[in-house]
């Protein structure tokens, strides 16, 4: 892996060669920090914690038209795919979680014989640069299902911000070129070398970072929940205050249901594509009227189970980054890490 190192200025005139061919879309403080399609460097926050929404959507689109059709017209001609999308796209400054979230969605939607070609062809046309954390925010637990605040899985290029400085401009960064994508966006860009020293003080920094992060349960052992404790009193016990709203599903950078519905109107429609949530009471709901799933701790133990016992079953790894977004959008104060720390002491 090639290592150098980079300064903010240098890293600015990246940014102007790469918004000159390519959508870059990057963090941007509003009310709140999004990712946004950005023209300059100017408009970029390097100092923020984490997004407030995951870049899923950037792949996995909240709502998508996959086609229009006309029942009218020759039956040659009366259904026309949805034109791509996929512009080539930078997605700079993403955090180390999410850009792990990525490797976990490419599981789902790019495994054969199953490949989604809506999201293949936005993942296909994207390069990913993750800035590296330096400060941990209080719902962080990354650690704990395999991520890190130096976690290069998902990266093309990773850059760990090494000195500050004073001014935002006089911050330099150690930048590791991951994978062979990330070697064609420096293209005619010299890159200093880094030297021994630089490394070896940005991997303690992280190291000593990554420890003040709090363990939560053995994931290990809640993996046999499904066998051990699935009828337990414990599902009712963590769901007493949930409401079922989602956000949680919607906010995660994992979660990954969808429904599919056609919009007809007047012999003319389209199929759109949406996201979905297994928390709602109609996810499961049958066209005979029956619901394997009517009670709400049915629901919630859906979805403790399919992240952390039926996702790494088929996948091989837990179905969560750590990001910590549910935690804080739930607005009944709810806390995976608690729930978690139930189930593990009945397994």
């Amino acid at each position: 892996m090639r290592r150098g190192t980079i300064t903010r200025e240098d890293l600015n005139e990246l940014i102007r060669r790469w918004t000159a061919e390519r959508k870059v879309i990057a963090p941007v403080r509003r009310d709140v920090v999004e990712l946004s399609p950005v023209g300059s460097a100017d408009e970029i926050a390097m100092d923020y914690s984490n997004t407030q929404l995951p870049t899923k959507r950037h792949f996995f689109r909240p709502s998508e038209v996959l086609l229009r059709f006309d029942l009218r017209a020759a039956p040659d001609r009366h259904v026309v795919e949805a034109e791509s999308d996929a512009d080539p796209t930078v997605l700079f400054g993403v955090r180390p979680c999410e850009a792990r979230s990525h490797t976990l969605l490419d599981r789902v939607f790019l495994r054969e014989p199953y490949c989604d070609p809506y999201y293949q062809q936005r993942r296909a046309n994207t390069a990913v640069v993750v800035l590296g954390c330096t400060s941990a925010g209080p719902t962080c637990f990354c650690t704990s299902v395999g991520g890190g605040p130096n976690d290069h899985a998902g990266a093309d290029l990773f850059l760990t911000e090494i000195e500050h400085g004073r001014e935002a401009h006089a911050a330099i960064y150690l930048l590791d070129v991951v994978t062979e994508r990330g070697a064609s966006l420096l293209t005619g860009f010299d890159l200093p070398e880094a030297d021994a020293g630089l490394i070896e003080h940005a991997s303690r920094a992280a190291a000593e970072l990554a420890a003040t992060l709090k363990t939560i349960a053995d994931l290990e052992r809640i993996r046999t929940a499904a066998q051990t404790a699935f009828d337990d009193p414990v599902w009712q016990a963590i769901c007493l205050s949930c409401v079922g709203c989602a956000a949680c599903a919607f906010l995660c950078p994992t979660c990954h249901c969808f429904d599919i519905q056609d919009e007809v109107s007047g012999g003319r429609g389209r199929r759109v594509r949406n996201w979905d949530a297994c928390s709602f009471a109609h996810f499961t709901l049958h066209a005979s009227g029956h619901n394997p799933r009517p009670e709400r701790h049915q629901r919630c133990r859906q979805r403790i189970l399919h992240k952390f016992t039926w996702f790494p079953e088929n996948f091989g790894a837990a179905a969560c980054v750590g990001c910590g977004r549910c935690i804080r959008a739930c607005p009944m104060g709810n806390d995976i890490r608690r729930w978690l720390e139930a189930i593990g002491k009945k397994v």
